[in-house]
């Protein structure tokens, strides 16, 4: 059975292995190998991969996805500016 260390170890090397993943903006912490992730990711497609690779780790008991995706920007559309 693997420790959490090397849990943690493990989702770290599988995050780093996900293109455009920014992971400083992902924390993970590991207790009796249930996994919390949280943080926010640019897409909804980014998050799903976070969450496959976390699924994949070997020794995992229970994962916790608390994963936001950044929203894009915001435009005001106002009565001037409203497609007719």
């Amino acid at each position: 059975m693997p420790t959490d260390a090397q849990v943690l170890r493990d989702l770290i090397d599988a995050f780093s292995r996900i293109p455009g993943l920014n992971s400083s903006r992902i924390y993970v912490d590991v207790q009796s190998r249930i996994v919390t992730v949280r943080g926010r990711v640019q897409s909804v497609a980014e998050r799903e991969e976070a969450a496959l690779a976390a699924r994949g780790i070997v020794g995992l008991r229970a994962l916790v996805l608390e994963v936001g995706v950044a929203s894009a920007p915001r435009v005001k559309v106002t009565a001037d500016h409203a497609p007719a």
